[in-house]
């Protein structure tokens, strides 16, 4: 007999909201109990099965047994790994990763590592000459968004210039209405989930700073914006990032073939070393990601605009059709007060007219009665 299929549900808003939370600190195992809040189910059941889809889709990778726990929490530099560094800091110059990988022995050494901070901060008071700026990790991985106006405009006013390095483009304090209303919709901006989530992913500060600063110039003085231009603006900020990240690596493949060209290193056959057809795939790879990405960008930024420029086309349209309605009210308006003055000159003509009228009658009784106007009056 057939054993019958189980019909899974679909992951909530909710599940997918504490699967994404939750992945970076949990193994699989624990996370499908987490997320179902079901302690019998494991890796292997139907919902573990849909969970793990779910996380790969997006190319997230849950903890492993192996590396849940940060091996490296109690690691110092010794004096061994100080004159590792000055006797290799040539051949890793500017590579300050993959340094920290050989002295901390992991692969799996990520910028928020300690190993990584170690070697950083020593590479940085010893031989500040030999890192990148861009490799400077964040303080802490999860982002969070400002909780003030005070905190939020402080951070507009160091990332969108003026062209005058005296004036600020907000003052706190000195807001006008609209400057207010600018703020208060990009601190709502701002704690949109995904914002959040996408600044969280960069662990080197230059990265994250990109992110946030490209989000804050497309939205700092758009208080306007739909979920959808709200999300564009996040996917184009995201993008741009990445355009920087496939810059480096296009930098740092140029510096190895112009080494490799001008280096002169002969193989164990004696011959140059030449860039292998490989080495030719991979380059010609990369700056075709790198175009496609710069289309992708492109694109993200058309749609936005055209988007918002139509919907303010059609929002100028009905503010236009209400200033006409306005204008031809007061037109009629002032046509209405100009027969109401007309009526009224006619109207006191009327009475002067009529009040002639009855003092000639007056006249005419008094001389048939034989009486003087004013005995009548008497």
């Amino acid at each position: 007999m057939a054993t019958p299929v189980v019909e899974i549900a679909p992951l909530t808003e909710e599940q997918k909201k504490m699967a994404l939370e939750l992945y970076p600190t949990m193994t699989h195992p624990e996370l499908v109990k987490k997320v179902f809040g079901d302690p019998t189910l494991d890796s292997r059941s139907a919902q573990g099965r849909l969970l793990k889809t779910f996380v790969a889709d997006l190319g997230l990778v849950p903890k492993t047994i192996d590396n849940r726990k940060d091996p490296s929490v109690a690691f110092e530099l010794t004096e061994d790994d100080k004159r590792f560094i000055e006797k290799n800091i040539r051949s890793f110059r500017g590579k300050t990763l993959e340094l920290a990988r050989v002295v901390g022995k992991d692969e799996k050494i990520t910028p928020l590592s300690k190993p990584f901070k170690q070697v950083y901060a020593y590479l940085k008071e010893v031989y500040p000459e030999a890192i990148s700026s861009s490799d400077e990790p964040v303080d802490d991985l999860e982002y969070k968004a400002p909780s003030t106006i005070q905190s939020l405009i402080t951070l507009v006013n160091d990332y969108v210039t003026t062209g005058d390095v005296s004036r600020k483009v907000y003052v706190w304090g000195k807001l006008k209405s609209s400057e207010e209303r600018c703020m208060r919709a990009l601190m709502k901006y701002m704690r949109v989930y995904r914002v959040g989530y996408q600044a969280s992913r960069y662990e080197k500060k230059s990265e994250r700073e990109l992110f946030l600063s490209t989000f804050i110039r497309f939205t700092h003085d758009k208080p306007d914006l739909t979920e959808i231009e709200v999300d564009q603006s996040i996917s184009a900020a995201a993008e741009t990032v990445n355009i920087a990240q496939i810059e480096r690596t296009i930098n740092r493949i140029d510096r190895i073939q112009e080494e490799i060209m001008m280096g002169g290193e002969v193989d164990e056959n004696g011959k140059t070393k030449k860039l292998g057809m490989s080495d030719v795939e991979m380059i010609n790879a990369v700056r075709s990601k790198y175009d496609a990405a710069k289309t992708q960008l492109a694109k993200l930024m058309a749609n936005l605009e055209e988007t918002r420029s139509k919907r303010q086309a059609g929002k100028n349209e009905r503010n236009q059709s209400i200033l006409n309605i306005l204008e031809a009210w007061q037109q009629d308006e002032q046509k209405r007060t100009d027969l109401v003055v007309l009526m009224g000159d006619r109207e006191k003509a009327e009475d002067e007219r009529e009040v002639g009228r009855l003092r000639d009658l007056d006249d005419l009784t008094a001389l048939i009665s034989g009486q003087t106007e004013d005995e009548m009056t008497a």
